[in-house]
């Protein structure tokens, strides 16, 4: 009894603790199947169709995107960000940035 007294008062006294234990329950929930039904329709159709050559293609293209990104745009003023993190949204972020100030400090240096 004390159990699912203390379970109550944890979960179910507030509306808003509530209302986010349902919302991270739905979440973590639907992760967790989707997982699940995507290993087992890989484990199901191995061999049948080209899945595994699909992937293998694909990621083939994102390393070599990744890397002629790297090469072109942050090799040649920092080349360590490699070894420091290796997301594709952080390379956009420097390209951008570098873009940005780029265009700044010529019109700031033009006028």
């Amino acid at each position: 009894m004390a159990l699912t007294g203390r379970f109550y008062n944890l979960f179910f006294k507030r509306t808003s603790v509530f209302t986010l234990s349902i919302v991270v329950g739905t979440v973590l929930f639907e992760r967790v199947f989707d997982q699940a039904a995507d290993g087992l329709f890989e484990q199901l159709n191995r061999g049948v169709s080209s899945i595994g050559e699909r992937y293998t293609l694909e990621n083939d293209l994102v390393a070599r995107t990744e890397k002629e990104t790297l090469s072109m745009f942050l090799y040649d003023w920092w080349p360590t960000v490699e070894s420091i993190i290796n997301v594709p949204s952080f390379y956009a972020y420097i390209f951008t940035l570098r873009i940005i100030l780029s265009t700044f400090f010529y019109i700031l240096l033009d006028e």
